[in-house]
């Protein structure tokens, strides 16, 4: 998955004026793993995505991750931007 991830965000133009990048790892909880305004670079969002661990439950909540995104990773506090485009 964590491949997946950083082949993912090296498709995008990641840099101050143009993706950000922000990241929710879950199973039976979620949280971010890193803001959007973490790091501005792919060689950055890459070493981030490399320092996640694994996490150890079986249970998988989705649903707990989409709601962590839409309440909390998509706010100004955690680096996004008002005039962006949140996806």
């Amino acid at each position: 998955m964590l491949g997946f991830a950083k082949a993912m965000a090296s498709s995008f133009d990641i840099s101050p004026s143009r993706t950000h990048v922000g990241f929710i790892v879950f199973s039976k909880f979620a949280r971010i793993a890193f803001p959007f305004d973490a790091d501005y670079t792919i060689d950055g969002v890459k070493q981030l995505i490399d320092s996640l661990e694994q996490q150890g439950e079986k249970e998988v909540r989705i649903d707990r991750a989409l709601q962590r995104a839409d309440q909390d990773l998509f706010s100004t506090r955690n680096g996004a931007r008002r005039e962006a485009r949140q996806v």
